[in-house]
Order: structure tokens, then sequence, then C-alpha cells
């Protein structure tokens, strides 16, 4: 496909006949440069981990193989945000004498630029008032360009739409009443339920539930109609279809985490389920709504000019340079610091330490860390990510999975289960149906208070009774819920609670498969040499060697994992009940 314009066929031109054609191969609009178009643009999603492993990733993964410079301009035009500082922010520290002129001349040949130092300063004085200009017209969805042109909140209504039914379709047990299509690909359930939903029509937008219903049953077939009607540049469609997505960005991202551990052609066809269901609301506005003059003016902001775009991709240009030398100004002091430091190690090395303490990397070990080091010349300090080096899945009591401690893109190497300390066959049984009892019957407690119709006679009959718990969980005295960890279990068992760490084979539930847990000895002996690799400490031993962990409390955040490390993303930091050890 050339970078000619599609065909502008009206979306109300398709005949029965040109959709009967996807049964037998034939519909034309089945474009392989258009499923190719698609399969890029869902290529450049970053994966989003959930939250309670709270997995920080670049946003910007799917452009790595890209420049940075062209990534820069690219992720501006698309909607992402800036990855540069305005001109001001280093016309400002040129001016205050921060980055000097070897810095910017040492930019210029690092990056390849044909400017020179005269030119760039020039050129950096006249940016400031004109931060904003972009290289090329932004990119917009027809939602989007409809709301700037009439002032109205399609784009909200869209994201707020697909948002309901995809928060219904990956449910994980939150809510009370599961959506029936669940076990159909995600393009389908949605179009059985927008059967039915009257919101886009309520909300000014006529016919939707007949235009939807009109669409093809498969998702690729459909996305290479609606694209085909909406007579987009065919070389720009790859930008068109991400821009789609990145108008569910956080859903864009889920579903692409939910098969990241699978074939990329999984993950692109389950991104392309979602797609279609984004493409087919502008494809609604596109049949009811939008004007031929404004479809037009939407079609021409796709179209860039060379002349528009020449000085937004010199001010660019300027601005990466002076990045670089920004970061270049910034490296001289850090290089000094590192190399007065080595030299004071090196002079230091031969004097045994009184205590050497190993530190996770999250950066509130940091404060801890410089405190120690500042109480005497005897004590060194240093970190480790404990989660790199013990690659394992904690199962807790009574479970049959457990929760990788290791990061994301890694299999753990072994199982580790949780037991009760001292207690035989007969009694863990025991410990186990009560547990699993009192969860039933909290499970059915909280089911009559969420209930749509108990739970209003449940407020007004007992609320005051829940003065004194409200009292004593402000004030830290109880706490709100219990800690799933423990949950169901007695006080006096959890504090018997603890890892095995021997390898064994058995049953971790009643009828279940026979499992490995545990480590020989001769692998904790090779994890145990790894990590002493990795953090350097093979020789020069202090008289005492401290290794601290770390793990936090949090009622009722989101952001629990995070809170627990922030290194790992509390994926090495999970509780274990009658243990201190964490990340």
């Amino acid at each position: 496909m050339n970078s000619a314009v599609l065909s502008l066929k009206t979306p109300h031109a398709f005949d029965d006949a040109e959709i009967a054609g996807v049964a037998d191969g034939t519909n034309p609009y089945q474009n392989p440069d258009i499923l190719a178009a698609v399969e890029s643009a869902c290529a450049r999603i970053a994966p989003l981990w959930p939250l309670q492993q709270f997995v920080a990733v670049n946003p910007f993964l799917g452009l790595t193989e890209r420049g940075f410079a062209d990534a820069c301009k690219f992720s501006a035009r698309m909607g992402q945000g800036e990855m540069l500082m305005p001109a001001s922010f280093y016309a400002d520290q040129y001016r205050l004498g921060y980055i000097q002129e070897a810095d910017i001349s040492q930019a210029l040949q690092l990056t390849g630029s044909k400017l020179s130092l005269k030119q760039c300063l020039l050129d950096l004085q006249d940016l400031p008032n004109q931060d904003t200009a972009l290289p090329g017209n932004p990119c917009y969805t027809l939602a989007e360009h409809l709301d700037a042109l009439r002032g109205t909140q399609w784009s909200l209504l869209i994201t707020d739409e697909i948002s309901k039914w995809c928060a219904a379709y990956f449910d994980q047990g939150q809510s009370a009443w599961r959506m029936p299509w669940r076990g159909l690909p995600l393009y389908t359930a949605w179009r059985r339920a927008a059967a039915f939903d009257r919101t886009p029509e309520l909300a000014g937008l006529s016919s939707f539930r007949q235009t939807i219903s009109a669409l093809p049953e498969q998702a690729s077939v459909a996305v290479s109609q609606i694209l085909t009607a909406m007579g987009l540049p065919g070389d720009r469609l790859d930008d068109v279809c991400h821009r789609q997505l990145l108008t569910v960005a956080g859903w864009s991202a889920w579903v692409r985490y939910q098969h990241w551990q699978t074939s990329l052609e999984q993950s692109q066809e389950a991104l392309l389920q979602l797609l279609a269901i984004r493409l087919s609301y502008d494809y609604a506005l596109l049949s009811a709504l939008a004007s031929p003059q404004e479809i037009q003016t939407w079609r021409s902001q796709w179209q860039d000019s060379p002349q528009s775009s020449t000085h937004a991709n010199l001010a660019l240009e300027v601005r990466h340079v002076m990045q670089w030398a920004y970061e270049l100004a910034k490296q001289r002091p850090l290089f000094d610091k590192l190399a007065s430091g080595i030299a004071a190690t090196s002079a230091g090395h031969a004097d045994r330490k009184n205590l050497q303490a190993v530190f996770c990397i999250d950066v509130r070990s940091e404060i801890y860390r410089r405190s120690l080091e500042m109480q005497s010349n005897t004590i060194e300090t240093l970190g480790f990510a404990g989660f790199f080096g013990f690659p394992i899945e904690y199962i807790a009591l009574g479970h049959h999975h457990g929760q990788p401690q290791c990061p994301v893109l890694l299999k753990p190497a072994f199982r580790i289960r949780e037991s009760v300390i001292h207690a035989d066959v007969g009694e863990l049984r025991d410990i186990l149906e009560k547990r699993w009892l009192r969860k039933r019957l909290n499970r059915l407690w909280k089911g009559f208070k969420n209930s749509a119709v108990s739970c209003f006679s449940y407020v007004e009959i007992s609320g005051l009774s829940f003065a004194g718990k409200l009292l004593s969980d402000s004030l830290g005295l109880t706490r709100p819920v219990v800690k799933p960890g423990i949950a169901g279990l007695d006080k006096a068992i959890v504090h018997r609670i603890g890892p095995v760490i021997t390898r064994q084979r058995g049953r971790l539930i009643a009828k279940g498969p026979v499992v490995e847990t545990g480590i020989a000895l001769g692998d904790r002996v090779e994890l145990a040499r790894k990590a002493l690799l990795g953090m350097s400490l093979t020789d020069g031993f202090a008289r005492l060697v401290l290794l601290c962990g770390h793990g936090s409390t949090t009622v009722n955040n989101p952001y629990a994992a995070g809170l627990d490390c922030g290194a790992c993303g509390g994926i090495a930091a999970k509780p274990m009940p009658g243990s201190r050890q964490r990340c």
C-alpha cells in the first residue's frame, strides 16, 4: 500500500454481498496491508502488570526500535506527552552557566547534528515562545476531532463505555453479577452487550445499536472495513490504530499483559479485539453524526504539510541537542565524586571492616545506609535485589498456586510452601478446614452487606454499632480488614506459620496433584554463592555481616505492593506470617 488515501466510500455504502464475502475469504476489506498496520500498532503497546505486583514498565517500550529524537517527535504527536523539557528550560540552564559551550559542542557531535554551535545557540534564543510546536499535525481520533470542533464530550463517553464493558469482561470476582458472555472473545462479547446498551443513543448517537449489529462478527474484518470507510492515508494507518488504542491506554496495556507470557500472535489478537471495539465507536460517529465537511477536515489533518513542520523539526533538533548537553553537564560532577570515592575505597580497602550491612536497593534503604556509614569508617553498606537472586514461588498455607517472587520476565525455579510448624497431618487438616469455613462465612456476610436488597437496611439498623470500630481503626489500634495472608486463622496459629525450605514431595491441598517444594542443599549453596557474587561480597568479609530485609503493613491502599518494596514492586516483599523474611 502506498501513501495514497484509501477509498473514500461512505460508511453506509457496504452491501450485503461484500459483508457476506467474509465467509469465503473474498471480502475486499480483509486487506493484508491494513492488518500489517494493525500488527505494528499493537506491538507499540507496553504491558501493564496488576497492582498486586506493581511492576514499573516503560510506557515507551514499544518505541525502542526508534531513535530517541524520533521517539520524542512521535510521542508528542500521538498525545503520549513530551519527553524533552521546554526550550526555555535549556535556555535558562545555559544562561546560568550550568550548560557550557563545551557540553553543547560535544552534544552536537554525539547526536550527529549538522547544526553549528553558533546556529544552535541562536535558535535556542528564538524557541522559548514556541515550545508547543509539533513537527506535524497532532493525531486525533474522530471523537476527539468532533469534541474540538463542537465542544462535545464524545471521547469521554467512549472511554467510559469501553472501560465499563472491559471491567465486566475481565472481572476477577469482584462483581456480584458477572457478564454472561465472558467465554466469548472480547469483541464478540462486547457486540452482544452493545445490542442492549442504550447509553450511546441516549447521549445523542442515534442508531448506535443498529450500526454495531451490522458490523462483521470477526474483529479483523471489522477493523479492515472501518479503516477503509474512514478513508485515511494508507501510510498512516499504523498511527491511526495506535492513537485509537492510546485513548484507552490502561485497558490496552492490561490486554497486552494478559497474553504477555503467551505468543506474540495471541497478544496482538487480544489487542485487535479491543481495537475493533474502539474503532466501532468512531465508525458510529462517522455514520450518524459527523458532517461531510468535518470528516474531510479530519482526514486532511492526517496528511502532513512538509512546509509547516520544517520549523518544528528544527526546534525538536535543538531541544534534543540541548538535552544531551544538559546530561553531559550533569555527568561532570558525578564522575568527579565517583573518582574520589573509588580512590578513598582503594586506600582503605586493606583494613577489615567491623560491620557490613546489606540492604534492599529500595530507595528508602538509602537513609539507613547513609546514617550507618556516617557513624564510622569501619562500617560498610551494600545494596542487593533479593528477588533477582532467589527465583521462588511462595505458596501460602492451604493454596495450590503461589505468588512468584522474582522479576516478572523470569519463571520461578523453586516452590516454597507455607506450613504450620510442629503440626501433624491431622492438626493441619483441621486448621485448613476451619479456615475455609470462616472464609465462606465471611463471603456470605460480605454478600449480605453489599446486596442491593439488604445493604440499606443493614446500614440503618447496625450503623451506629460500628462507631467503636471506626474509632479504633482510625487510631491504628485495629485493622479495617484482616491481612489476606492470615485471614481465617487463629492468632496462636499465625505465630506458628512459616516457610518450609527443605525439599519435599506431596499434595498442597486435598486431592491436588503431587508437587515438589523446597530447595535442595546443593541448590541453596549455589543460590547463596550467586547472591554473594551479585553484591560483590566475595572477599574482605567484615567481622559481622548483616542482611537487612524490609516490608510494610498497608490497609485499603491499591498501591500496597509498591509500598512493600519500590524496587521489586512488592513481588518479593509479600508478608510471610510467622517469618521475618522479606525483600
